[in-house]
């Protein structure tokens, strides 16, 4: 039986067996991330919910733009964008 040392509230080590607080910790740690997409509001929906309703936490993370996206919003606040009169003109300048 594998013997570790733990230390204890009181801040004494003790010895523990096979099954100790590292080896728990470890369990802990062996977990995996899932990325879920799903294509539509609706299966959104129905994987929060069942997640919600086993009790498994999740988190929604913020959606970061690329550096194309970034370079083409910083050129428009230094006021470089191009203006056009009409939604018309827009899709003959593309």
């Amino acid at each position: 039986m594998a013997v570790k040392k733990l230390v204890s509230k009181a801040g004494v080590h003790q010895h523990i067996g096979a099954l100790s607080y590292w080896q728990n910790i470890c369990y802990f740690c062996s977990m995996e991330t899932l990325i879920v997409q799903p294509k539509t509001k609706e299966q959104l929906a129905a994987i929060k919910a069942f997640l919600k309703a086993l009790d498994i936490p999740f988190k929604k993370e913020p959606k970061i733009p690329n550096t194309a996206t970034i370079a083409a919003m910083e050129e428009l606040k230094a006021g470089k964008g191009k203006k056009f009169k009409s939604i018309e003109a827009l899709f003959k300048s593309i």
